[in-house]
């Protein structure tokens, strides 16, 4: 095996020696075959690989070894946003059952007050990583660190995260600019044991707002994540918890669900939670754009919802749901799920599709929901939505859990100045409202 630096045009037979004598700057093309090490990326660099599929006779296979050590420790970024730290076309994997749940086959390392920032990660798959390594992990050292460990505009294009812990995970750090995109192709996220994406925010009481923000994710496929079947909550194909930033999400296919059966599942499909101990923020600019909802074949065990939007002070900024597809099922929570969200500008949803396949349970009570608003802003659904096999608006209200439903609730309207009441309206706790401005 080889690594060349072109710069200097001297070889290397190992990743780590061409690094050490490396100059900031420098590309390193690293020629096919199993490179047994676990490297530490300290400088800017270009880091070349022949490919990403798992044959290294045609690609550039990194396997680590090392217990609890990333198989590549990112510890520098690049300039700006032209001249990058970039790692482009290796497949990663360790042969460590590592332990420590905070330790990916690749790290973005800001922790100890090492802000770092201009990265790309592109063409890369990070596969089949044992114990509890996940895929990419976005690291900070603790939670009273966050105000300093800082990563900021990361792009990760047309990769794949497969068979580890969590697909992408980050904690105990801000990051202020991520990007998931296709490029030419598609990032894909699958089959990882517990989330796609968990983004978990500050959690030492005291709070931290804004830690997270200017996600964007586009052209981005998720498939049969949570494959350990956890019943744990906070977890999700997608799960941000204390996101209070600007998120937009475009061209994205979920696909879950689990064959083994369980009555009390927790996890959901998309999650963004503005709340964080120690308090809660108004929510960012989002947008949730062309995406579709599927049931994984053969699955009998399905999220709590589909996409949940819970706890903001107010979602005042905008949120926006435009032509979702919301085929797969929702155990319990529904479809669309919304709570704790205040705020005098409605939530828009249009052009989207509703299944009816999503249910709502509260006691007893057991109905359809497509949409279970338990927030106190308003759903403007009017524009060109449809409810599959909803007969007239009638059949539509039996289907939407809102404040016609419980005074508490905040109101769905699908027609401009218009509600309406059935004989199965007003569910469990039967609490009737006169009042439904």
């Amino acid at each position: 095996n080889l690594v060349t630096n072109t710069n200097t045009m001297l070889t290397y037979t190992t990743i780590q020696d061409a690094i050490n004598a490396a100059t900031a700057g420098d590309v390193l093309e690293v020629c096919p075959g199993t490179y047994n090490e676990n490297i530490t990326l300290n400088k800017r660099l270009i880091l070349v690989g022949a490919g990403s599929g798992s044959n290294p006779m045609t690609n550039s296979v990194i396997v680590g070894s090392i217990l609890n050590q990333p198989v590549i420790n990112v510890t520098a970024g690049g300039n700006n946003s032209s001249d990058r730290q970039v790692i482009n076309g290796f497949y990663i994997t360790t042969t460590a059952v590592n332990t420590n749940s905070y330790v990916g086959g690749i790290d973005l390392n800001a922790a100890n007050n090492n802000p770092i920032s201009h990265i790309t990660v592109q063409n890369v798959q990070v596969a089949n990583c044992p114990g509890s390594t996940s895929g990419l992990v976005f690291k900070g050292f603790s939670s009273s660190t966050v105000g300093t460990d800082i990563i900021s505009d990361v792009i990760v294009e047309n990769s794949t995260f497969t068979g580890n812990n969590y697909g992408i995970k980050a904690r105990h750090c801000q990051i202020q600019g991520f990007q998931l995109l296709g490029g030419s192709g598609r990032v894909t996220i699958s089959e990882n044991r517990y989330s796609g994406i968990l983004i978990y925010g500050k959690d030492d009481g005291s709070g931290f707002s804004n830690q997270y923000n200017n996600f964007v994710f586009n052209k981005v496929d998720l498939y049969h994540n949570m494959t350990s079947g956890s019943t744990a909550n906070g977890l999700g194909d997608i799960f941000m918890l204390g996101f209070n930033g600007n998120l937009d999400i475009d061209d994205m296919v979920n696909t879950f669900g689990l064959t083994t059966p369980n009555p009390t599942p927790y996890y959901v499909g998309i999650g963004i939670n503005g709340k964080y101990l120690g308090g809660a923020e108004p929510s960012g600019l989002m947008s949730f754009k062309n995406i579709t909802f599927n049931d994984y074949p053969g699955a009998a065990h399905f999220p709590r919802t589909l996409l949940g939007l819970w706890t903001f002070t107010n979602a005042d900024a905008g949120v926006t749901i435009e032509n979702v597809n919301f085929n797969g099922t929702g155990a319990t929570r529904g479809a669309l799920n919304l709570s704790g969200i205040y705020g005098s500008s409605p939530i828009v949803v249009k052009t989207s599709t509703f299944s009816g396949n999503s249910n709502f349970v509260n006691g007893v009570t057991n109905v359809v929901g497509d949409i279970v608003n338990m927030g106190y802003t308003t759903v403007d659904a009017t524009d060109n939505n449809t409810f599959t096999g909803a007969l007239n608006n009638f059949d539509k209200e039996d289907r939407v859990v809102h404040k016609v439903d419980h005074a508490s609730y905040g109101r769905v309207v699908w027609v401009a100045n218009n509600l309406f009441v059935t004989p199965d309206s007003y569910v469990t706790p039967n609490i009737q409202t006169t009042n439904l401005a």
